[in-house]
């Protein structure tokens, strides 16, 4: 539940800087605020990677991504002109990022139909972010700021599905690919 809270703080954050401007010192409170949830997410990602749990890996590249890289990026950005940092560097790290969340799709069809979805949507926004960073493609920033959105809304919901009964968590995705196979075979 702490991991979907932290994701969707990050999911939300990202969305927030994607479509909205930002001064300086909101822009260094935004940062401050995900370097200390990164750093939790990723002591939580060590635990997971040590413990043997999957979700392991997918925690650390949040952590890596979305809380230290993006973090010290908006602190850099929020001390003003003459200080910056080669906005390649990021992009490349979201890029690598962003490809590996997705090649590792396949492997979470056991997951539920929300928290695969969830995590297509980091994975496609940093690999939008990082091209729409690397070509300046404005457009392409706010589609992903979109899929931020959606990331960190599923986040929420994911989280309080744990702690609340009622709230159903649904068919795994290998079930939903399952069904769609038997009627196409009939």
């Amino acid at each position: 539940m702490i991991v979907s809270y932290i994701s969707a703080m990050f999911g939300l954050m990202t969305f927030t800087s994607s479509f909205f401007t930002v001064d300086r010192d909101t822009m260094l409170a935004m940062g401050l605020i995900r370097l200390i949830l990164g750093s939790l997410l990723f002591i939580a990602a060590l635990i997971n990677i040590f413990k043997g749990i999957p979700d392991g890996n997918l925690n650390l590249i949040v952590a890596v991504c979305f809380g230290l890289l993006m973090g010290t990026n908006a602190v850099i950005d929020s001390m003003g002109e003459g200080v910056g940092i080669l906005q390649l560097i990021p992009c490349g790290i979201k890029l690598f990022g962003g490809a590996y969340m997705l090649l590792l799709l396949p492997a979470l069809l056991g997951r539920r139909v929300y928290s695969w979805i969830s995590q297509t949507c980091a994975g496609a926004g940093l690999v939008m972010q990082a091209i729409a960073g690397i070509f300046e493609w404005q457009w392409l920033f706010y589609l992903s700021g979109i899929l931020f959105l959606a990331y960190g809304l599923i986040s929420i919901y994911g989280g309080l599905s744990a702690i609340i009964p009622s709230l159903k968590q649904g068919p795994a995705m290998e079930e939903l690919i399952g069904k769609h196979k038997s009627r196409q075979a009939d």
